[in-house]
């Protein structure tokens, strides 16, 4: 009785294991780290309409949370042809003031994302916009 109670317990630990699968292109909710450390959490994918929203967290604000909302978009697969999953996000960093924009290819569960980014208010007119790439892994 008491080995059955035990292989009863490691198989439903197996299960909720494999149910917590990391993130994907094909499904990208979850956790997703890039090369400096931030963290952007897909907590909902909407695959109907393509919708995603969650949050974002970096290293360079410790300890804050900003909403991410986006969208994935796809077309099924041609043989022969470069084949990546399209996605794209935003953030805003509240009291910071600035926003930023990622526009994606997700391929082999890669994001290679260049970024840009928008402050309202700057010392010179010209220093309103910053851009670079992030990469992020499943995390």
């Amino acid at each position: 009785m008491k080995l059955a109670i035990i292989f009863s317990i490691c198989i439903m630990f197996s299960f909720a294991a494999q149910s917590q699968s990391k993130a994907t292109c094909k499904n990208p909710k979850g956790a997703w780290l890039n090369t400096i450390g931030s963290t952007m959490t897909i907590k909902n994918y909407n695959t109907s309409s393509g919708s995603i929203d969650g949050i974002y967290e970096t290293p360079s604000l410790p300890g804050q949370i900003f909403p991410l909302v986006g969208w994935v978009n796809e077309l099924p697969a041609v043989v022969g042809k470069s084949n990546t999953v399209a996605i794209s996000f935003s953030v805003r960093w509240g009291k910071v003031g600035s926003i930023t924009s990622w526009t994606c290819t997700c391929a082999n569960n890669t994001i290679r994302a260049p970024w840009h980014l928008v402050s309202p208010v700057t010392q010179f007119s010209w220093d309103h916009f910053l851009t670079d790439l992030d990469v992020f892994q499943p995390k």
